[in-house]
């Protein structure tokens, strides 16, 4: 088979063609305990709302497109609920004025509580997956959670972490978590979502209702990791692409360690296509890795190299398979990379 793509996530099954030992954990971002905007100005009255998008600007700056809301005053005993049946609808345009007829692509299923809905989903491409970051109304206590879902072509959608991802972590945001329309912004070696949150959801009055836009981070692309104590899994047959083979790991002996005492240890074998160990590559020549790539507001390398410095670069255009076994460690994504570029 090809690597259509450099970068390969922990959850990517079809990368997995055997493992034992391992465990496969979902990670949610970190919610601020404080906004980053609080409604402050006259004409905000006391909610922002985060329908709109975050845009780059020259310089390393952000504009950032929001919008306020004043509900009518209804009363102290009135409330407002959403009684239809929410789902996640799909329409193209090539020119934003003609559209497709809307595509059904995402619906609550047999997993989910009664009386779960799907409010929206913003969506955003990496590594050749699509990701969504789903508004998951729970109508019981009413709040909305943001979800993660996963896709590689926009249409066919997996939900395989059913526990937010961003969660109604802080009192300002205890109701409602809605993502921006676009994807996450880069900080360093972290992933940044801006969301707007809100105290209160739909049952309000005007006196109660509070939203602010905050932010929850993700170090990079660790949305999910396989982790084990000696585990290991093994990858189908497929060309090498060339250059380094890297990861994203973290070889600590779990989350709470020192971000620097690093003594679990992960370790890569190549075989031949048929899954033969690869003499000078596999056994006691194979590669060991102990670090953690993204630590202390940076990133660090995670080239993977063999005895005497030597490289899966070797290996490009030959059909390989790879072990990957992980003793306390953690492997989050994993690729090639080609001198020059960035990794």
């Amino acid at each position: 088979m090809e690597m259509k793509h450099r970068t390969i996530y922990a959850f990517d099954d079809a990368m997995i063609a055997t493992e034992q030992r391992l465990t496969r954990r979902w990670l949610p971002a970190t919610v601020a305990p404080e906004p980053v905007i609080r409604p402050d100005r006259p004409w905000e009255g006391r909610c922002l709302c985060l329908y709109g998008t975050v845009l780059p600007r020259t310089g390393g700056a952000w504009r950032l497109y929001y919008n306020e809301w004043k509900p009518p005053f209804l009363g102290p005993d009135t409330s407002v609920v959403s009684t239809s049946l929410s789902q996640i609808m799909v329409a193209e345009s090539d020119d934003g004025l003609r559209w497709t007829k809307p595509e059904l692509v995402l619906r609550p299923d047999l997993d989910d509580e009664p009386g779960v809905e799907f409010y929206g989903m913003s969506v955003f491409e990496r590594h050749g997956w699509f990701l969504g970051l789903l508004e998951y109304w729970r109508s019981d206590v009413d709040v909305i959670e943001t979800h993660l879902a996963i896709s590689r072509d926009g249409r066919q959608w997996q939900r395989p972490c059913r526990v937010p991802f961003i969660a109604a972590t802080c009192d300002w945001n205890r109701a409602w978590s809605g993502c921006a329309s676009n994807g996450p912004i880069m900080i360093g070696e972290q992933m940044a979502f801006l969301f707007g949150g809100r105290r209160t959801s739909h049952h309000f009055d005007s006196v109660q209702l509070a939203g602010a836009i905050g932010v929850a981070s993700l170090p990079c692309d660790r949305f999910c990791c396989l982790e084990g104590q000696g585990g290991f899994f093994e990858t189908p047959a497929f060309t090498w692409p060339g250059g380094d083979l890297v990861v994203n790991a973290d070889t600590r002996r779990s989350f709470q360690s020192h971000p620097l005492h690093c003594n679990g240890c992960l370790t890569v074998e190549v075989l031949d296509e048929a899954g033969a160990p690869a003499p000078d590559w596999s056994g006691p020549a194979q590669a060991r890795f102990q670090g953690n790539t993204l630590c202390r507001c940076r990133v660090f390398d995670g080239t993977v190299r063999w005895p005497q410095g030597r490289s899966l670069a070797e290996w490009q255009g030959r059909t390989i398979r790879l072990r990957f076994r992980l003793d306390q460690a953690r492997l989050f994504t994993w690729g090639c990379a080609v001198k020059g570029e960035a990794k």
